[in-house]
């Protein structure tokens, strides 16, 4: 007999148990886990109307609940008459897209970082800064951490907004707090924050600077394909109800033209989920790179004196405790990003001269309708 004959039959026994070992259940690997049942959208819409109907009277002023996930509106929900097109003021969500043109701002090197101080960022202003106001940064403005009061509708700092120019108000008003020592929301400050990019724009532009409007066009609207045209940007009072019942695209200003970053932003409920899927993809919408990378994961990182705060974002978490990223404003303005579902949450209302939105009893509709029915 050959040895290639010796050989196959020596062979044999190993094929016939190797055969019989691929013929035997695999014991060794895992149970697939059964797939997510498909979401009703529809059913949701059900359930977030049956919430606000059954919420309080407030309530009833929400106009629209947007939900995105993986980049594609999955519900549109309008009420109230309320159409696509119409724009509604987004308050302190204005602060949110302040934000991001910081970190473009900064990735463009005309502002030199989030570590500069105030006297190198508003020099124009240095004779008014104080003491410890000359200790403050960009990251402290940002972060709410600079120590600047509150500032609420009619007080001494919007009765400033009707001056040719409030920063010196801002400026001279004085501190609630020492800068770096403790969390304090703080509206003036991040007027500030649009005061630090105006002056970064005059000096990298010259005698014929863009606006904070024209920067954000250029930056940011218009590569996420938001329709910024017929905006007036006139002088607005913080409280100015007249405001609130336009449906235009627009974004107001002080006296002196600079648009706040504080509030005073109108946008569609469309656009504010563009923002929360620009946010969601990393700075990444439709394949195009608008913030700068890393951006979005150093905004959402919380400042040693709040971890419920990042820099102009609030952080939140949601029923099952997983991260979630907020711009909200006030009055029920929402955009709710939550990474874990791949989902964008928008919630968009209008006061009325009697009712205005509680935006505590907002969040339920985020975290215990729509959260929930994702699984």
């Amino acid at each position: 007999m050959s040895i290639h004959r010796w050989r196959s039959l020596l062979a044999l026994p190993m094929l016939l148990a190797v055969l019989a070992a691929c013929s035997s259940p695999p014991e060794s690997l895992p149970t697939p886990s059964p797939a997510k049942a498909a979401v009703d959208y529809a059913a949701m819409g059900t359930m977030i109307e049956n919430k606000i109907s059954s919420g309080s009277l407030s309530l009833s002023t929400i106009d629209a609940v947007l939900v995105s996930v993986d980049g594609e509106t999955k519900l549109a929900h309008y009420r109230n008459g309320s159409k696509p097109e119409d724009a509604l003021h987004v308050f302190s969500v204005t602060k949110s897209v302040a934000s991001a043109l910081i970190g473009i701002a900064i990735q463009e090197k005309i502002i030199s970082g989030l570590d500069a101080t105030l006297p190198e960022l508003l020099p124009r202003y240095g004779k008014y800064l104080t003491t410890e106001e000359k200790s403050i940064t960009l990251r402290q403005l940002m972060s709410m951490t600079a120590g600047f009061p509150a500032g609420e509708p009619g007080d001494k700092i919007d009765r400033a907004f009707e001056r040719t120019d409030p920063i010196p108000a801002i400026l001279t008003g004085g501190l609630d707090w020492p800068p770096g020592e403790v969390f304090s929301y703080s509206n003036p400050g991040s007027h500030l924050v649009s005061a630090v990019l105006r002056e970064a724009l005059v000096r990298a532009d010259g005698d014929n600077p863009r606006t904070v409007l024209e920067y954000a066009r250029e930056k940011l609207f218009d590569p996420l394909e938001i329709d910024s045209s017929g905006a007036q940007e006139r002088r607005v009072s913080l409280g100015d109800p007249a405001y609130e019942v336009l449906t235009n695209f627009d974004w107001g200003t002080d006296a002196a033209g600079l648009h706040t970053a504080c509030c005073l932003l109108r946008l569609r409920p469309a656009d504010m989920i563009k923002i929360g899927e620009l946010y969601l993809g990393g700075g990444v919408w439709h394949g195009k790179q608008i913030l700068p990378a890393g951006w979005v994961q150093q905004t959402m990182t919380p400042s040693e004196l709040s971890s419920q705060y990042g820099l102009m974002w609030w952080l939140d978490l949601d029923v099952h405790g997983h991260q979630m990223w907020v711009a909200r404003g006030a009055l029920g303005q929402v955009i709710a990003i939550a990474p874990e579902h791949r989902m964008v949450v928008v919630i968009g209302s209008v006061p009325t001269t009697d009712l205005a939105t509680d935006p505590d009893a907002v969040w339920p509709l985020v975290n215990e309708v729509i959260v929930p029915a994702l699984g």
